[in-house]
């Protein structure tokens, strides 16, 4: 036979508390599994929509040579790298610091309709080209995210 030892208050209020999180858990699944029979589904990572605003924010750019710089630019708080797409042929770009310097940093490959950032972490306020170097003879466009 056992006795039963009266529950404390304290452990009275964390056992309910348990319960109501379980409750919200089980409430929030069902939810969910409910939204998801009906075709809603739920809004994408913090780091697609930066993404997405970043990019929404890029500028066109259009060359007339197989190899030219554009810019300047500045960057904003969009983003945090500068980012480059080019809409056909390889090419390579870098990045030149217009306030520091007038060499490119480090080049980086590119290739058509795909992002890639040529510059990470850069600082807000920061002014800056993009020299491109066409690696193919095809159109010269594409966009410039910063």
């Amino acid at each position: 036979m056992s006795i039963r030892q009266p529950m404390s208050a304290v452990r009275r209020r964390s056992v309910r508390a348990l319960a109501a999180v379980r409750t919200r858990q089980v409430g929030t699944a069902a939810l969910a599994l409910g939204l998801g029979m009906l075709g809603v589904v739920a809004a994408p990572p913090a780091a697609a929509s930066a993404a997405t605003s970043c990019y929404g924010g890029a500028k066109s750019w259009e060359l007339t040579n197989y190899a030219a710089t554009i810019g300047p630019y500045t960057t904003t708080s969009r983003c945090s790298d500068i980012n480059l797409k080019v809409d056909q042929g390889n090419a390579r770009a870098c990045v030149i610091f217009i306030d520091h310097t007038s060499e490119c940093n480090s080049l980086k490959d590119t290739y058509p309709g795909q992002w890639v950032v040529v510059a990470d972490d850069v600082r807000n306020g920061t002014r800056f080209k993009v020299r491109v170097v066409y690696l193919e003879y095809p159109e010269r466009s594409g966009k410039v995210a910063f």
